[in-house]
């Protein structure tokens, strides 16, 4: 080919191809933006656990006798003091009668002896009786007192025993265990119920060693038990001294009132907020492109984008913790990030908040 023809033929191309890069650098990239803000991040650790009633006794008879009655059914709610069966009282209602009519013979005994005692303190002073008699009459007399005071024992030991005929829950809450049926014969110490108190709950958590130093007492934690979907905000009660040398787990115990309904034995995760630090820059998620020098976020400025590179922390949902690089207030494209080199115009389509 003629170098003169082929000589304008790269100028031709040359002038196309400026053209063209021309018009590809004056194109603007759509991008939706939004700004970093500055909030309190807090850091949270999660934790699996299983939910106790801080109160379930097992009500034991308290005297012996048989079963009249029972008056309550197994997940029946019961209140404190409520009456749960009943024992015959007949054989410790004889047993009160016996032991008041012993405490009217001994005091009966007692007012005979106080006038014994006063006849010969009398006759002691015109010394016609013997020493040696008034002094076995105190002896006799104090004898008596003390037998009083045991056979007053006795009534309140009779009339005790009379009361506990009446078996009644000492807490709040559900039968959950009934072991006695009208008809048996239960002696004392013998079990009748269990009732596990539900109105005040404790979540035990098991948190991994890892984690175990920057648990504390007073921590605020967030409790959700089982698919329930609602939660409970309570705080750490106590630790418990040393980690369980099977899985090498703290286990930690939150109390709080059982305002959901929530039943002992439910699994249960809680998660606890171990620090809240203040004016935390925060950028979304969705700002962060991945660069050959790091984590890029392009800021935009004067409708054009800068990359900055930015050292990025902890995660929380769609926003993330700026170590360094970002000030808070800073316009940052989104949408469309991926797409930007630095010093590209932009045209905002959208701002997000």
């Amino acid at each position: 080919m003629n170098p003169v023809i082929r000589g304008a033929i790269f100028l031709l191309v040359a002038a196309a191809s400026a053209s063209v890069w021309a018009a590809d650098e004056s194109k603007a990239v759509p991008v939706s933006v939004a700004q970093t803000i500055a909030r309190t991040l807090e850091t949270k650790v999660s934790a699996p656990g299983e939910l106790e009633s801080l109160a379930d006794p097992v009500i034991a008879a308290e005297t012996d006798g048989r079963v009249t009655g029972v008056r309550v059914k197994e997940g029946e709610s019961v209140e404190t003091g409520e009456l749960l069966a009943t024992l015959d009282p007949e054989p410790h209602q004889i047993a009160l009668e016996s032991a008041e009519a012993n405490v009217a013979r001994v005091e009966a005994l007692i007012g005979n002896q106080k006038l014994t005692v006063k006849r010969l303190q009398d006759l002691m002073r015109f010394q016609s009786s013997a020493q040696s008699e008034l002094d076995t009459a105190k002896a006799e007399l104090a004898a008596s007192q003390a037998e009083l005071t045991a056979a007053r024992a006795g009534v309140r030991d009779a009339r005790y025993r009379l009361a506990k005929a009446g078996i009644t829950s000492p807490v709040a809450g559900v039968v959950q265990t009934r072991h006695i049926s009208p008809g048996d014969y239960v002696k004392k110490g013998d079990p009748a119920f269990q009732i596990v108190a539900i109105e005040t709950l404790s979540a035990r958590l098991f948190f991994p060693e890892a984690v175990a130093s920057t648990i504390r007492a007073g921590l605020p934690v967030e409790l959700r038990a089982g698919g329930d979907r609602r939660t409970v905000n309570a705080e750490i009660s106590r630790l418990l001294p040393a980690l369980d040398p099977a899985n090498r787990a703290l286990s930690v115990m939150v109390e709080f009132e059982n305002t959901h309904g929530w039943r002992p034995g439910l699994s249960v995760t809680g998660k606890v907020t171990t620090e809240a630090r203040e004016r935390t820059v925060m950028a979304p998620v969705r700002s962060v492109v991945r660069r050959p020098a790091g984590a890029v976020v392009y800021r935009i400025e004067a409708a054009r984008a800068v990359a900055q590179v930015v050292e990025l922390g902890q995660r929380d949902g769609d926003w993330i913790e700026i170590v360094s690089g970002l000030p808070p207030g800073a316009t940052v494209a989104l949408d469309g990030a991926g797409f930007l080199t630095d010093g590209v115009p932009v045209e905002i389509r959208d701002r997000k908040r």
